[in-house]
């Protein structure tokens, strides 16, 4: 469980209660004003680690996660639908090249053919 998720009880985790304890401090402190010119840098500290740390619950919650999970699984989902449209793609152009090549076998053996054809009636016709 992280150190920023609120427990199964309901209750913050000593960490989250430290921050805010912190904060509180910071801003009593600027409220005062005893420090002079330190306590808005404090208050600013604190008020950026607050806000980091409330960042940071966020982005841990569950409900982001969820999303950030979904998003990635979408953006893969549509890289696969592309590479399969590719495989088609290449598929059908190597079917494509086999049937040139298959053509190209036939025709060569219909043109020896007909050659062995035109020579067996040359010998066959008598001399005019």
């Amino acid at each position: 469980m992280s150190f920023l998720r609120v427990a199964e009880t309901g209750a913050l985790d000593t960490s989250s209660v430290a921050v805010h304890s912190v904060a509180a401090a910071a801003t009593g402190t600027s409220i005062l004003g005893a420090l002079g010119y330190i306590a808005p840098i404090i208050a600013t500290i604190a008020g950026v680690t607050a806000s980091t740390m409330y960042l940071i619950t966020i982005w841990e919650s569950r409900t982001v996660r969820h999303w950030w999970r979904n998003r990635v699984m979408k953006r893969a989902a549509k890289r696969l639908i592309k590479l399969r449209a590719q495989q088609k793609v290449v598929v059908a152009k190597l079917e494509a090249v086999e049937k040139i090549r298959a053509a190209h076998a036939e025709a060569r053996e219909v043109v020896a053919q007909a050659k062995s054809e035109a020579e067996r009636e040359i010998k066959s016709t008598p001399p005019l």
